[in-house]
């Protein structure tokens, strides 16, 4: 059977470990910040350096699974031709992860879908109060290093529970954080038990990995996926939404699928995606990042980069460069993204890069061009003061500057005058 393994912080595992030190010290070494960062470093550049033979030899490992149906996808859509061909109408539930959210959600949900977000069957309704980045809780390194156990086998866990108790009518979609390519071995990342649930109660599973998550080795695997939790826990609030009632959870669900009913294939795809398109440009380092979302913490515009969903900064350029999102204007150049990165990615840079790449062979909008001749306007306006400001402050002509050049009519405008510092300064030269 196809190697599943399913990381996840525990609270006891810190207990644990401080009672190991005190039996036998000498054996004890805790790795420092910068060893993780590192090591995961090497790992990524590892990985993104031989993409193209980790390919060769993860599919070639994953011979040895007659049970696993793999399939190339190229990008999103072929990816959701793959999904709907098994799904044939079905309930689909899915996890929390990027490649899903972000990139075969939206579709999934306008091709009319039924989706269980099994994420949220962990809750009872709630508000969610951590919008911004100031209200994040404060969780020290070490209790997010410490924090893992060895990986739950889940493959043995389907097994035993389709035995015992047969599967439910629907599918599971699950996005994987990190695969080996030499074993072929799959490591997902669970906060709540969602994904446990998913995989051992679907009648048929997908599972959906970026050709970027393939790695050398089952070590590099679960490593990478751990550093997912380490650097992207304290961030985890900001990307809830609020809950409300589920018009369907999984628990909800009776088991009516008997074993003989339920499918023993796994279907895993590959998705590309436009993955080999950046990694031959000069974007390629944004491939490096594993999904942890340490770059949304202190990003004052990540809740704007998207309607109704939260984006990373690594989201929000990923998506403008494959084509899925048309602006990167609500990027302030605060560069906090790059200060919270673990692998020290240069977001900030790669967006004025793609900015001045994309202006360069597009003409410039009628607000851009406003903005960036602000001083020519203020010095012809300065002229007739009085008549500029009346227009300035006009409520009408203000929503229409509004729907027209998309600046709001409640930004506050600098005033007009008539006596400017040039104008003073020239009369001043005249009389001496």
């Amino acid at each position: 059977m196809l190697p599943v393994l399913l990381t996840e912080p525990v609270s006891y595992s810190k207990r644990r470990r401080y009672a190991e030190v005190m039996l036998g010290p000498e054996r004890w070494h805790q790795p420092t910040l910068e060893d993780i960062k590192q090591k995961l470093k090497k790992i990524r550049n590892d990985s993104l350096a031989h993409i193209d033979t980790l390919v060769t030899e993860l599919t070639a490992s994953l011979v040895a699974y007659p049970q696993v149906k793999v399939t190339f996808a190229r990008d999103a859509e072929q990816a959701l031709e793959t999904i709907r061909g098994i799904a044939r109408g079905a309930r689909i539930a899915i996890n929390k992860s990027t490649v899903i959210s972000n990139e075969l959600m939206p579709a999934l949900v306008a091709s009319a879908h039924s989706i269980i977000d099994s994420y949220y069957d962990e809750f009872e309704p709630f508000d969610n109060k951590s919008s911004e980045y100031w209200q994040l809780p404060m969780m020290t390194f070490e209790s997010r290093s410490q924090s893992f156990e060895r990986p739950v086998d889940l493959t043995a866990l389907r097994s035993g529970s389709i035995q015992k108790n047969g599967t439910k009518d629907f599918i599971g979609l699950l996005g994987i954080n990190a695969i080996s390519a030499e074993e072929g071995a799959v490591i997902m990342l669970q906060h709540m038990s969602n994904i446990s649930k998913i995989f051992e109660q679907a009648k048929n599973l997908i599972l959906v990995v970026g050709l970027d998550k393939i790695v050398k080795s089952l070590d590099d695997a679960i490593f990478q996926t751990k550093c997912m939790a380490i650097f992207g826990s304290e961030v985890l609030p900001l990307t809830f939404g609020d809950k409300t009632k589920q018009v369907s959870s999984i628990d909800d669900l009776p088991f009516e699928m008997s074993p003989e009913q339920t499918s023993s294939i796994i279907h895993l795809i590959l998705l590309d995606n436009g993955r080999s398109q950046i990694l031959e440009n000069k974007y390629r380092e944004l491939l490096a990042c594993i999904d942890c979302q340490a770059c949304t913490k202190g990003c004052p515009s990540s809740q704007f980069f998207a309607d109704g969903t939260r984006l990373s900064p690594r989201q929000y350029i990923y998506f403008f460069i494959t084509g899925r999102n048309s602006s990167l204007d609500l990027c302030l150049q605060c560069k906090t993204c790059e200060a919270n990165c673990p692998l020290d990615i240069d977001l900030p840079s790669m967006i004025l890069d793609a900015k001045a790449e994309f202006t360069s062979r597009t003409r410039h909008s009628l607000t851009n061009t406003l903005i960036a001749n602000a001083e020519t306007l203020q010095s012809t306006g300065s002229s007739a003061a009085w008549l500029t400001n009346v227009i300035l402050n006009n409520r009408i002509l203000r929503r229409v500057a509004e729907k027209v050049l998309d600046i709001s009519r409640e930004r506050q405008l600098p005033r007009v005058h008539y006596h400017t510092f040039n104008r003073w300064f020239t009369s001043r030269v005249r009389k001496s």
